[in-house]
């Protein structure tokens, strides 16, 4: 049996669990491989404390720390149906100014933890959180995947050098402590007409 946790960060009552048995049978007849089965168990609901996502500024304070990684790495925050953090996976690790990720890798996990919507977040090395264009058009993959699955793609967030670009807001917000204080890039709404305004 092998376990596998959706988020080290989070108090998350969220498990998966993988079970092999030996046989099975398929269609009446016997079947000579593995039956794999999967199930998604509750643990520690009495210390789970839920994380909301309500704005790009709470992607940011979830995953600050990308700022002083040396690689670009890609990850996936899984969402509930109320905005609740469900998970977050590290979906690849790339060199100093890539990072090639599969929508199949990001959306993988995102159905087994029956997540509502997701959060795609990555950084730039280089402190500079402006969008490349293979970042736009790998957000603009997310989105279609997403919507043939069932699953809203909420936003696609790049983190920089004290600083962060949502491609939900198209701008660059630059943090000074506690405060966010924005600097306008493009036309400071939605990149892509990916998400409705509102």
């Amino acid at each position: 049996m092998i376990s596998m946790v959706c988020s080290e960060d989070i108090k998350n009552p969220f498990i998966i669990v993988f079970l092999m048995a030996k046989k099975s049978c398929f269609d009446g007849e016997v079947y000579k491989g593995y039956k794999i089965s999967l199930k998604l168990v509750r643990e520690g609901l009495e210390e789970y404390e839920p994380y909301t996502i309500e704005s790009p500024m709470d992607v940011y304070r979830f995953m600050r720390d990308l700022e002083d990684s040396d690689r670009e790495r890609y990850f996936t925050i899984f969402l509930d149906v109320k905005n609740n953090v469900i998970g977050c996976e590290e979906a690849f690790v790339g060199s100093l100014d890539r990072a090639v990720v599969h929508p199949r890798e990001v959306f993988k996990s995102a159905l087994t933890c029956s997540a509502a919507s997701i959060i795609a977040v990555h950084n730039h090395p280089s402190g500079d959180p402006r969008p490349s264009p293979e970042d736009k058009i790998m957000t603009q993959k997310l989105y279609v995947c997403g919507d043939l699955l069932g699953i809203k793609v909420m936003d696609s967030i790049i983190i920089g050098h004290r600083s962060f670009y949502s491609f939900r807001e198209g701008r660059v917000r630059k943090v000074e402590g506690s405060e966010g204080e924005e600097e306008q890039t493009g036309s400071g709404k939605n990149q892509l007409g990916l998400w409705e305004e509102g």
